[in-house]
This record gives structure tokens, C-alpha cells and sequence, in this order.
């Protein structure tokens, strides 16, 4: 007898799931025949099953799986709320930039609930699909068991909740970053009772304005990103002081202002601190790291800092990536930063700051390190040659200092070297020919030193090499042949040298690949400026506002010409003033390139 009811439930359970593959066939099919062209999916009929429906997996005969992205299916979204999120065993849905249009609300007007089993819904990357923060909140209610909801790139506007409700149900990772949420209501909302459960919440790149609001229920949150919208004012100690187990924290590209925010020294969980592109200001506490020993990753660039750099950044054992660029930190780099044989740091940018003194030789220490970039400071001395012993480095960066002496053959043992950019310095000698044997360089900037000698032959095998300045120098001799066998370079820049002979053909042979600047002119003279109105982007931020050479003086009783302007999001852009571009010919003004982290200084020669 009991063999019997087994055999009945088996074949109860085998009916039930033909039933159910039968019912997902149909949905699909409903789904196909709402959009008004279904070329991608004429190839399925309901009798191939949903399993064969294209992007479709299944799990024990059941569609548990289902990705459109990317597909023009030009669908609207109230055939997706009543076919697709029906789908009773389907766990991840993804349309993204797969054309979906129409109106988030219409989920509710349809009476429509998500399959008990949907756990994972992108709708990322369609821009006509559009909404408020409340439909948000009432599409992740009408799918309970939804975990993970990604609208980002989307048209979800702000909306005006009146009352606390239930958040956003038991989303645990919610991403509404690049749409079109504005003002403050919504953030307010979110801080003090939408959060609830979510982890995970990315609201970067709206129109966000107002104060930081006090998180009053944001226990469970590890990630939060508010970068890119128009916060402003100061950030209170009990902003964030309720999100201890926050991980990752990204406020750049704001407008916050005021001292360090204080309450940062209690987010002891914090794995990545981002506070760049605001306007915070004063001197950063001493203590303000020392509870962060998790802290991988933190960028304080673009802002108004002032005083030393704290010696307690040497005393984070898991510290990758330090940006504290473009402030007005001064003092001497601290010895302690790579104190540690064991650091792990992989990315050192200070440049653009009040930096003086010589380099640490416990740089040398830092053996992870990639990228190193000390430009537009008061750096002095000689360039360590302990700093050959860091073989993985990739940018070696110090354009705009005080440096003086030779350039280190030691650098030769980084094999991996791409960019060696020193311009702006007092360097002297000759370029080492060990420099031969870093093979990978893409980027080397040597001008505006005192460099001498001839100018290497074996520059012509560096099969990488797309960028070549060498201008106002003392080099000697003719230009190298071997310059012509470089078929990525495109650009070459050799003048205000002593420099004789004639243009090897061979360069002629490349002169429509690449910007050249040859032997014509006296050396380059360089406007003395205010370092803290030439803020300089390490990411290439900078573009000249001159397309072509512009022939006039230098005006040096308007030596404030040149300036940076900094816009909302904080992107940094040179401007020029136009009333003497129409003076007298004379001088050649070099403008700022795009993708030139040297754009922030316009150059003439006078010829």
C-alpha cells in the first residue's frame, strides 16, 4: 500500500512540473507575441519548450534562468510584469539595454506579483524606462522573494514619500546610479526608514541635493555610493555613526565641505573610503585612520587638505591604493609610508600638492607598487636609485619638481616600466642606455631639464613607445634614424635642443601618424603660477581649449591667463584667455592635449 502512494505522489510531481514547463512555455509565448518585432525569437515556438527558449537555462526541466540583454526587444514593461516576472520557478531575470520602455508603476497597475522563486532582476540600460523611487519600493514588495534589483542607467525620477512604509521589503542590493533622482526627499526617505534590510545601495550619479542625512536605520549596510550628485554642506558626526558595518563608502564628487568628517574614524569595517572632488578642508586629524586596519583603498583627491599627511596611514597593513592628490598637503613625505617590507601598496598618488624634501629610500619598500606619481610638488634632491628595486611598477610620475642629478640606470631593472614622465625637474646628464632594457615603455617625458648628450639610438626598439618628449634641453648631435622605426609613435617632440643634421627620411616616412615638434625655437618658458590654481588630473582629466597653435606673445603682465576652473561634478579644464590670442606673431603657445598630465602647463617658444 505504501509502495502505491509513492508511486501516485512520483507521478503527481511529474504531472505537476509537465504542467508547470507548460504554463512557463505559454508566459514566454504570451511575452514574444507583446513585442511589436520578435526577429531575435522566431526561431522558438511553445512547442520547443521553455528550455529552448533563447537565453533561457533550466534546472530539473524548469526555467530557473533567463537573459535578454542586449536584445532591441523594444518591449514594454507592463508585458514584462505580467509574462516574464510571472515565471513560477525562474530565480534570475536580465534585460539589460534589451529597449524596455514604459512605466515601472505599471507592475501594480496590472495587479501583477513576481514568481515565488525570482531572486535577481536587471533592468539596467533603458533609458526609457521610468518610474519613482515609491514604484521602486512597490516593485521589490510585489516580489518577496527578490534579493538583488538593478535599474541604474534608467529614467526613475525623485517622488515625494509621505510615510516611512516598508523600504525597499528585503532587497539586500539595490542600484538606481545614473537616472534622474533629484532633490533631497527621496535620500531622506531611504536614510531614515527605506534602507531597512538592503546591503548593498548605489545612488550615484543623480541630481541628489541638500545636506547628509543621519542613516538611522543602515545596520546592515556595506556599500554605499552617493558619488556624482549635489550633497553639499558639512558632514554631521551622526550622519553615518549608525552604519558600522559599512565596507565601501564613496561621497566623491559632491559638494561637501567643511573639516574631515569626523565620524569616519568609527566606520571600523571600512574596506574603500572615497571623499574626492569636494571641498573639504583643514588639516586631516592624526587619529582619523588608526581604527581603519581594513582599509584597501582611500582617495581624499580634490579637496582643500592642508597640514602634514598623517603617519598613521603607515599603520594600515591592507593598504592598496592611496590618492591624496590635488590638496595642499605639506611637509615632507612621510618615511614611515613604506616603512613596512610587507606593505601592500600598489598605487602612491601625491602629486599636485606642498610636498618638499627628498624621496623616501623606504619607497624602495613598497615592492607592490604600480603606479607612483609625485608631480607638481617641491620635491628636491636626487631620484633614489633604491627605487629600481620596485620591479613591478608600471608609472613612474614626478613631472614639476625640484629633482636634480642624473636619472637612475637602476630604474632599468623595472622591466615592466611604461611611463617614465620627469619633465619640469633639474635633472642633468645623459639618458642612461640601461634604460634600453625596459622594453615595454609607452611614455617617455624628459623635457624641460638639463639633459645633454646625444639622443639614443635604441629609442627605435621600444616597438611601444606611442610618446616621445624631449624638447628644451641641451641634446647634441643629429636625430636618430632609428627614431623612424617606431610604428606606434605618435608623438615626437625634440625642439629648443642643440640639435643639427637634417630630418631622417624615415620620420618623414611617419609624419601623418604623429604630432611633431622638432628643432624650431628657443627654449620653452613656462608662466609662473600659483601651484594651487593648476590642480592637475592623474586620470587625463584635462583638455586645452585651443584646437591648433595660436602665434602671439606671451602675455607676462597677464600671467593669471591661465586658469582652472573646476565644474559640478569636479572635472578639472584649462581655459585661456582670448583677448591677447590675437596679438602679435612671435611665440608659439603649445596647448594642453587631451589625456596629458602635464595639460596644466601652457608653454611658449619664442621663435
Amino acid at each position: 500500500m505504501d509502495s502505491l502512494r509513492l508511486l501516485i505522489a512520483a507521478a503527481l510531481l511529474v504531472l505537476a512540473a509537465v504542467l508547470a514547463a507548460a504554463d512557463d512555455a505559454q508566459l514566454l509565448d504570451d511575452f514574444k507575441a507583446a513585442l511589436p518585432s520578435h526577429a531575435d525569437l522566431d526561431g522558438w515556438t511553445p512547442r520547443d519548450g521553455a528550455c529552448r527558449f533563447p537565453g533561457a537555462a533550466c534546472r530539473g526541466g524548469r526555467l530557473t534562468s533567463l537573459s535578454l540583454a542586449a536584445l532591441p526587444l523594444n518591449a514594454d514593461f507592463r508585458a514584462v510584469a505580467s509574462t516574464l516576472l510571472q515565471l513560477s520557478a525562474l530565480e534570475r531575470l536580465s534585460l539589460r539595454a534589451a529597449n524596455v520602455t514604459g512605466a515601472l508603476a505599471a507592475a501594480a497597475g496590472a495587479g501583477a506579483r513576481c514568481g515565488g522563486k525570482l531572486e535577481e532582476l536587471d533592468l539596467s540600460g533603458n533609458a526609457a524606462l521610468r518610474g519613482s523611487v515609491a514604484d521602486v519600493a512597490a516593485l521589490a514588495a510585489s516580489c518577496a522573494g527578490l534579493r538583488t534589483l538593478n535599474l541604474s542607467g534608467n529614467s526613475v525620477g525623485a517622488s515625494k514619500p509621505t510615510a516611512a512604509g516598508q523600504g525597499f521589503a528585503a532587497l539586500d542590493a539595490l542600484d538606481l546610479s545614473s537616472n534622474k533622482i533629484a532633490g533631497e526627499a527621496d535620500l531622506r526617505w531611504m536614510a531614515a526608514a527605506g534602507v531597512g534590510s538592503v546591503r548593498w545601495l548605489d545612488l550615484a550619479w543623480n541630481r541628489i541635493s541638500g545636506g547628509l542625512p543621519d542613516f538611522a536605520n543602515c545596520s546592515g549596510l556595506q556599500y554605499l555610493d552617493l558619488s556624482g550628485n549635489l550633497i553639499a554642506g558639512d558632514v554631521a558626526s551622526s550622519a553615518l555613526s549608525s552604519c558600522r558595518a559599512l565596507k565601501s563608502l564613496n561621497l566623491s564628487s559632491n559638494h561637501l565641505a567643511g573639516a574631515f568628517p569626523p565620524n569616519i574614524a568609527t566606520l571600523t569595517s571600512l574596506t574603500a573610503l572615497n571623499l574626492s572632488n569636494n571641498n573639504f578642508s583643514g588639516e586631516v586629524p592624526a587619529d582619523a585612520f588608526a581604527g581603519l586596519q581594513r582599509l584597501q583603498s582611500l582617495s581624499l583627491s580634490f579637496n582643500h587638505l592642508t597640514g602634514a599627511i598623517p603617519d598613521t596611514l603607515a599603520a594600515l597593513p591592507d593598504l592598496e591604493v592611496l590618492d591624496l592628490s590635488s590638496n595642499s598637503f605639506a611637509g615632507a613625505i612621510p618615511s614611515t609610508l613604506c616603512e613596512d617590507p610587507d606593505s601592500r601598496l600598489r598605487v602612491l598618488y601625491l602629486q599636485n600638492n606642498y610636498l618638499a624634501g627628498a624621496i623616501p629610500e623606504a619607497v624602495a619598500n613598497c615592492t607592490d607598487l604600480v603606479s607612483l606619481d609625485l608631480s607638481l610638488n617641491l620635491i628636491s634632491g636626487s631620484i633614489p636609485d633604491s627605487l629600481g628595486r620596485l620591479a613591478r611598477l608600471q608609472d613612474l610620475i614626478m613631472w614639476q619638481n625640484l629633482l636634480e642629478g642624473p636619472i637612475p640606470a637602476s630604474l632599468s631593472a623595472i622591466r615592466g616600466l611604461e611611463h617614465l614622465i620627469l619633465d619640469y625637474n633639474g635633472l642633468t646628464g645623459t639618458i642612461p642606455p640601461e634604460l634600453a632594457k625596459c622594453t615595454q615603455l609607452n611614455w617617455i617625458s624628459l623635457a624641460s631639464n638639463r639633459l645633454s648628450g646625444p639622443i639614443p639610438s635604441w629609442l627605435g626598439k621600444l616597438s611601444n613607445l606611442a610618446i616621445l618628449k624631449l624638447s628644451n634641453n641641451s641634446f647634441t648631435g643629429q636625430i636618430p634614424a632609428e627614431l623612424g622605426d617606431c610604428k606606434s609613435l605618435v608623438w615626437l617632440d625634440l625642439n629648443s635642443n642643440q640639435l643639427n643634421g637634417s630630418i631622417p627620411p624615415q620620420l618623414a616616412d611617419q609624419s601623418g601618424k604623429m604630432t611633431v615638434g622638432l628643432i624650431i625655437g628657443r627654449p620653452v618658458c613656462v608662466p609662473p603660477q600659483r601651484r594651487a590654481e593648476q590642480p592637475v588630473s592623474r586620470q587625463g582629466e584635462l583638455a586645452g581649449v585651443l584646437e591648433h597653435p595660436v602665434r602671439g606673445p606671451w602675455p607676462h603682465a597677464q600671467q593669471d591667463a591661465l586658469q582652472l576652473h573646476k565644474d559640478v561634478h569636479g572635472e578639472h579644464r584649462v581655459h585661456l584667455q582670448q583677448e591677447w590670442l590675437h596679438d602679435i606673431p612671435g611665440s608659439v603657445i603649445q596647448p594642453a592635449r587631451l589625456g596629458d598630465t602635464q595639460g596644466a602647463l601652457a608653454t611658449c617658444t619664442t621663435s
